[in-house]
């Protein structure tokens, strides 16, 4: 080529009228998972599905269960003679889970539970439903003594 071709800015053209892209390694078929990975990624959905929220729901004794679709945890709220009963559920990556029960008397300890609660920053909704539920549970007359 000389300089002057160098320096246009035409496009130089075809030999033969058709140039071909050259096959790049990327364009190829992706290879098929091992049984390993392939299993992996079954336990990897079945897992999200595990922890998708569903809604508010309420059982034939009253008790309301929560769950949230960004946090593992699920917490159900049940009236007692005492006051209110507070079931937190928390499921790990590798298959255990936490479970603790709260029984709460008055509305002040169950606030000032509510204020320490991780959750509060984790998932701030399900906090939020937490408390007004909670509350709803305390104010109600079948759980005054």
């Amino acid at each position: 080529m000389t300089a002057e071709a160098l320096h246009s800015s035409e496009a130089p053209e075809a030999d033969s009228g058709k140039t071909r892209r050259r096959a790049d390694a990327i364009d190829a078929p992706a290879r098929p998972l091992g049984a390993k990975c392939a299993a992996l990624q079954i336990r990897r959905r079945r897992a999200i599905a595990a922890l998708t929220p569903g809604p508010t729901q309420c059982d034939d004794n009253g008790a309301i269960s929560l769950r949230s679709a960004t946090s593992p945890v699920r917490l159900v709220l049940r009236t007692s003679p005492v006051g209110l009963f507070v079931e937190r559920s928390q499921s790990r990556e590798l298959g255990y889970r936490l479970t603790q029960c709260m029984m709460f008397a008055d509305p002040a300890t169950f606030d000032r539970w509510c204020a320490i609660e991780p959750l509060r920053f984790e998932d701030p909704m399900l906090h939020g439903q937490l408390v007004r539920h909670g509350h709803d549970v305390l104010d109600s007359p079948s759980s005054s003594r």
